[in-house]
Formats: structure tokens, sequence, C-alpha cells
């Protein structure tokens, strides 16, 4: 190859590249997050199974990805042609990034149907939403294996575009969800208002991340269809998913410090991840249902008011 060819190479690999670097250090941070998790929560079962299961999934996605940018960095180092083609990972890695964020987003349905006292309408939206990106990311990698080639990615434009579109139009009905009912838990008094703020913003910064990403992904490939760049981005999707998930269940211990020391028990906060399953059991029992819901416990010494 030559050297006036190298910068084209180079700027072709490099936005995967990058996107492999922050990918590797979120997982990073997701595997300290799944190890605090555990450590420091007795969750029921069926929390402490997504848990896992987000992290290995996790762990597989970092796994193909780190292959793919292997085979062409190292293996096919300088070699532009190589570029023109699809592996088994890249291909792979977008339904494995689809199915995470159908976990995380079918997580927070979950906490909205709580937080908004069973509005099925609304929980009913956020699941078929995710139901529809985790579809059209299925037919992504399917119709990848069949085209094999970058540039006929325009081909299958309508369901890419589709994929990052349900996910983005997911995202943001999450959190514009999550921000108004717990807006409607305000009381007026100035300690508990502090405490939905808090989570308000929560909610805003978890939710405003991943969309960011998603909108990214969505602008770069209509722009950019064949560039490699929108594979980066998409690369640093599911951990910021995974994340806000562990980071949300990581926050309880902190946010169960406010509310105890709050002396206004009068807000609805069902829909909060479940507290620090570190308080004894007892104390749950003298709070209003809302609360005690909040509180949760470990299996076995909590009841249906868990998470």
């Amino acid at each position: 190859m030559s050297t006036g060819s190298q910068p084209s190479f180079a700027s072709e690999v490099g936005p995967p590249f990058v996107g492999l670097l922050f990918s590797i250090g979120m997982y990073g941070i997701l595997c300290l997050q799944t190890y605090t998790y555990f450590h420091s929560y007795s969750d029921r079962r069926h929390l402490r199974y997504l848990v896992a299961i987000v992290w290995l999934v996790e762990t597989f996605h970092t796994v193909i990805i780190s292959d793919s940018i292997y085979y062409y960095d190292i293996v096919n180092y300088n070699n532009p042609n190589v570029l023109n083609s699809s592996t088994w990972t890249v291909n792979i890695h977008v339904v494995v990034t689809a199915f995470v964020a159908f976990l995380i987003q079918n997580f927070f349905a979950y906490r909205i149907y709580i937080l908004s006292e069973c509005n099925k309408l609304v929980t009913g939206i956020i699941t078929l939403l995710s139901f529809i990106q985790l579809a059209f990311g299925s037919v992504v990698t399917i119709r990848a294996f069949t085209i094999k080639y970058f540039v006929l990615l325009t081909t299958a434009e309508w369901s890419i575009g589709s994929f990052l579109g349900t996910t983005l139009a997911c995202d943001i009905f999450i959190t514009l969800s999550m921000c108004y009912y717990l807006h409607g838990s305000r009381t007026g008094f100035k300690r508990t208002d502090s405490l939905v703020n808090t989570l308000i913003l929560y909610a805003l910064s978890t939710g405003a991340i991943t969309a960011a990403i998603a909108l990214a992904n969505l602008i770069t490939f209509f722009s950019q269809p064949t560039s490699l760049v929108t594979l980066g981005l998409n690369f640093i999707l599911a951990k910021v998913y995974s994340n806000s998930l562990l980071a949300t269940l990581n926050a309880r211990k902190h946010l169960n410090a406010r509310l105890y020391k709050t002396q206004d028990f009068t807000i609805n906060l069902t829909g909060v991840p479940s507290s620090d399953v570190n308080f004894d059991a007892r104390k749950t029992q003298d709070l209003p249902l809302p609360f005690a819901a909040v509180s949760g416990g470990s299996d076995e010494t909590s009841g249906d008011n868990q998470v």
C-alpha cells in the first residue's frame, strides 16, 4: 500500500478503534458497578439475574467487538481492501446491543409502571418500542450477513434507521415519563421536593446520555452511511445502557440516606428502585406503604413490597 493511501485507512479504522477504547473503559466501570451491586445489595432473584445476564452479555459484546478491531487493525493492518466487507463479529454486535437495550428499557418500563400507579398505556408504549427496536436490530444483523459489504449498507437503510430511530424514541419516552411522574410527586415541602428534584435530574442525565448516543448514531449513519464512524458510536451504546442500569441500582444507598433524613413521608416514590437492603426490615413496616415499597429488602426479610 502506498503512503498516500495510509491516511484513508487510518480515517476508516480510527473511529471504531476509538469506540472500542471507550467501550472497554465503560466495561471496566460496569465490572466495578456489578461487584458493588452484588456486594452491597441482596435483592430478589429476578433482579440479581437481570444484572448477571447484562454483565455476561456485555462481556460477550466486549469480546466480539475487540475481535473485530483486532481483525481490521492488526491482522489486516494497512490493507484497505479488507474494510469493504464486514465480519461475523461486526454483524452480530448489532443484535447484542439491541438485546441489552431491550433489557434495560423494560427494566425502566417496570419502574414507570409502579411509579405511575400501574398506567398500562404508558408502560405498554415503552414495551412496544423496546420490542420493535429489538426486532429491527435482529433484521439489521440478518441483513448484514446477507449483504456482507459496507458499501451496500444503503440497501438496508430503512432497517438500520428504524432500529436507531425506535431506540432513540424509546429512550426519550422513558426519560419524559420518569420526569413527569416524579414531578407529580412534589408536595411543596422543601426537603421532600429536594429529593424529588434529585431523582428528576438523575433520570434526565441517564436518559439524555443514552438518547444522545442513539441520536449521534442516527445522524452519522444517514450523513455517512458507508463510513465506519457509526460503527464506533454503536460500540459504545450497549455500555451506556448497562451502566445506566447499574448506576440506578447502586444509587439506592445514597437515596435511602436522604429518604430517612426526610421527615415528610407523603410523596409517592414507589417507582424508585428499592433501597439499601441492609436497613432493618422492621423499619420498613413502620413507614407508609409507598415508602415501604421503596425500601424493599432481601429474599429473607422482605415481602410483596420488594422489587
